[in-house]
């Protein structure tokens, strides 16, 4: 799989401290899911899955969404 390529600009993601990309395309998001449940948490897997991303964005991915839904189920509101 190979979405349209997405901006290459950095900055530091404010949850984990990693470098990530400003934005992830519908298609990377979209295809991270499927990706996690394939392979559980095998990143290396799941970066062949999503071939255009490095791994520390793929890890800031996942720590984000995994906080926003922690969030969800804990029933506060993201961003607080």
């Amino acid at each position: 799989m190979n979405p349209a390529a997405d901006s290459e600009v950095m900055h530091q993601d404010r949850s984990t401290g990693f470098p990530t990309s400003v934005a992830w395309s519908d298609a990377y998001s979209k295809s991270f899911l499927p990706a996690l449940f394939i392979f559980g948490k095998n990143f290396i897997q799941i970066k062949t899955f999503l071939e255009n991303k490095k791994m520390v964005e793929i890890l800031a991915f996942y720590m984000e969404t995994f906080i926003q839904l922690m969030d969800i189920i804990d029933g506060r509101s993201a961003g607080s």
